[in-house]
């Protein structure tokens, strides 16, 4: 793992990479490899004039150790991700949760980009400070938690909610798929009934 990798996986060359984009790419590779890889990338970023922060590195190194020995929880490794500042929250205060990646329709994939791209907004005119976050600040992370549930509440130019639609896309793939189950099960039901006398 370089940086190389992390500019493919992140879609962006090394001096615009966020610190979301260096994490995610840590998350994707086994937390040894990404525990090695760490210092190495450090010096690429800074050479790049990219450095992120100290906060930054020593929370990549104390998360990745503790997945290594086996101590992080799920919910350790997601709130790292999201002290990056750009992360979306998984689970808002509201209860609105982003489907899982593999699972985003359209309109999820677009609205997750779109808060994605608010959130770097926001972190490059200093309303947001990962550092802060990073180092469990509770204020800083109640107006992280806000800043989203405002962004998910509120009409966007073209009119649309971003919760709403979320969620109304996730209603749709539902009862699609009811539909398809009720066909599949009226066909089963015609099939048997037609062999009988």
């Amino acid at each position: 793992m370089d940086l190389d990798f992390v500019c493919v996986h992140a879609g962006r060359p090394a001096p615009e990479l966020t610190r979301r984009d260096v994490a995610r790419a840590l998350l994707a590779v086994p937390s040894g490899v990404a525990l090695v890889a760490v210092p190495d990338l450090r010096r690429a970023l800074a050479a790049v004039g990219n450095p992120l922060s100290p906060h930054f590195w020593d929370s990549a190194k104390t998360t990745l150790g503790a997945i290594e020995s086996g101590n992080a929880t799920v919910g350790d490794v997601q709130r790292w991700l999201e002290s990056t500042g750009t992360e979306p929250l998984l689970l808002t205060r509201s209860f609105f949760v982003w489907p899982e990646e593999d699972e985003r329709g359209p309109v999820a994939r677009e609205m997750f980009q779109r808060l994605v791209s608010f959130l770097e907004e926001r972190v490059a005119s200093g309303e947001i400070d990962p550092d802060a976050l990073v180092l469990r600040d509770e204020r800083a992370r109640e107006a992280y938690e806000d800043l989203q549930e405002r962004w998910l509440n509120g009409p966007l130019p073209d009119g649309r909610v971003p919760g709403i639609a979320v969620s109304d896309e996730q209603d749709e793939e539902l009862f699609a798929a009811w539909d398809e189950e009720e066909a599949y099960a009226l066909s089963e039901l015609r099939r048997i009934l037609a062999e009988l006398p």
